[in-house]
């Protein structure tokens, strides 16, 4: 062949063109499979969009509940504190009142010895019997007491039982939003499920 019709392209010589054009022009044809590989990438493309939308709903539902979970456990740790210290009034108030109690009776013992042993220690009884009526009123403000306390520390109980329980339905809904991001991180790093037929297309694939 000669050298006039070689080309820098193996497969293509000036012997089958008219002015460096081919007889046959496919290349400025229409393609018959042009308006379906145009749907198939709108379909992909359709379908990323969704993937990525899903992804950033993800991640939003995700920072949710890591922000629900991070003041479910703040507010537990505070309400447990305060059980802790409600309790410790609690124990306090219950010795107070033994102690109290203790008194009211050596006390009250201490009376009724003086009051049978002689009148000459009515001076020293009227004395007891004036520290007899004070350790009944202070035992009777550290029953009170106590009772308070031991109340405060049962609804103190209570609301750091829910508080647990608030914070654990927040992990758990952060394990689940976790979950599904990964799931739809997977699923956006996955091969495309619809192949282009303008992929295939080459210099030897015609229509």
């Amino acid at each position: 062949m000669s050298a006039r019709y070689l080309t820098s392209d193996p497969t293509q010589s000036l012997a089958l063109t008219r002015d460096g054009r081919p007889y046959m022009d496919f290349a400025a044809a229409p393609s018959l499979f042009l308006e379906e590989d145009i749907r198939q990438e709108n379909l992909l493309l359709v379908h990323r969009q969704k993937v990525c939308e899903d992804l950033k709903q993800s991640e939003i539902n995700e920072a949710q509940a890591v922000a629900a979970r991070t003041e479910a456990e703040r507010f537990a740790e505070a309400k447990i504190q305060e059980e802790r210290s409600a309790a410790a009034r609690a124990a306090e108030a219950r010795e107070i009142e033994v102690r109290a109690v203790e008194q009211r009776s050596a006390i009250e013992a201490a009376y009724s010895d003086a009051e049978m042993q002689a009148r000459a220690a009515i001076a020293r009884a009227q004395e007891l019997r004036e520290m007899l009526q004070s350790a009944r009123a202070e035992q009777e403000r550290a029953s009170q007491e106590r009772a308070q306390t031991a109340q405060l520390a049962e609804e103190a109980a209570a609301i750091a039982r829910r508080a647990e329980a608030t914070a654990v339905e927040a992990r758990r809904a952060q394990d689940c939003a976790y979950s599904e991001r990964k799931s739809l991180e997977a699923k956006a790093y996955r091969i495309a499920p619809i192949n282009s037929a303008l992929s295939g297309r080459g210099g030897y694939l015609m229509d």
